[in-house]
């Protein structure tokens, strides 16, 4: 990966996760023991959280890990509306038919299984 952690197009194929099942099949033993282990070791571990008032820290993080967590940033309408925007995005992206019978056309030229926005 380069430092902005995208895949360089030359190592795609080579690129392997020991995790990853051998198969795109739900219950699939593979899968089985791959969801098993997200379900006991799912969320960010030592995630750093900023305050509104903390954006040089925000952007260096922004920049480092392309995201950031910024507590209580938003209220309560704007968190409701903000979700229903990407709930209804999201949906758009993935009726996209993918490519030779795959489920979705969604990977984003990164990795599998994020989903884009629009916003690279």
């Amino acid at each position: 990966m380069d430092q902005d952690g995208n895949l360089s197009p030359a190592n795609w194929e080579e690129v392997t996760d020991p995790r990853f099942p051998s198969r795109r099949v739900y219950d699939d033993p593979s899968v089985e023991v791959l969801r098993k282990h997200l379900r006991q070791h799912n969320g960010i571990y030592g995630l750093e959280i900023c305050e509104s008032t903390e954006t040089k820290k925000a952007a260096k993080i922004f920049h480092r890990d392309g995201f950031v967590v910024v507590r209580d940033l938003l209220n309560t309408e704007q968190l409701a509306r903000f979700r229903e925007g990407c709930t209804r995005v999201l949906r758009e992206i993935l009726e996209i038919p993918g490519p030779e019978a795959r489920k979705y056309m969604a990977e984003t030229g990164r990795l599998p299984h994020q989903y884009s926005y629009g916003i690279r």
